[in-house]
C-alpha cells in the first residue's frame, strides 16, 4: 500500500513486488530480503550477506514496518504418502 511518499507493508509478509517497489531497491536486493524471511528486528535484515546497514535505512525510510514474524511449527501430513 502506498501513502504519498511512504510504501506501507510489512517486511515479513511483503512479495518480492511490494519490496522491488521501494525507491532505490534492486532486484537483486529484493530477492535477498524475500528470500530470508522472516525477520525478527531490522538487525536481522543488516546480518543477511549482501544487505547491511544501507538497507534497512532505506527501507525505513520508504516507511516500511517490521512486525514480529508469526512463525508456525512444521507437523508432519497425517498421511505421509498423500499430501
Amino acid at each position: 500500500m502506498e501513502y504519498g511518499a511512504l510504501i506501507v507493508f510489512d517486511v515479513n509478509r511483503a512479495s518480492i513486488a511490494e519490496i522491488e517497489a521501494v525507491p532505490g531497491m534492486e532486484r537483486d536486493s529484493a530477492l535477498l530480503l524475500h528470500l530470508w524471511q522472516p525477520y525478527a528486528s531490522w538487525q536481522e535484515i543488516e546480518e543477511v550477506p549482501g544487505l547491511g546497514a544501507e538497507m534497512v535505512t532505506l527501507l525505513q525510510n520508504a516507511g516500511v514496518r517490521l512486525e514480529q514474524p508469526q512463525r508456525q511449527a512444521w507437523s508432519p501430513p497425517a498421511d505421509p504418502y498423500h499430501w
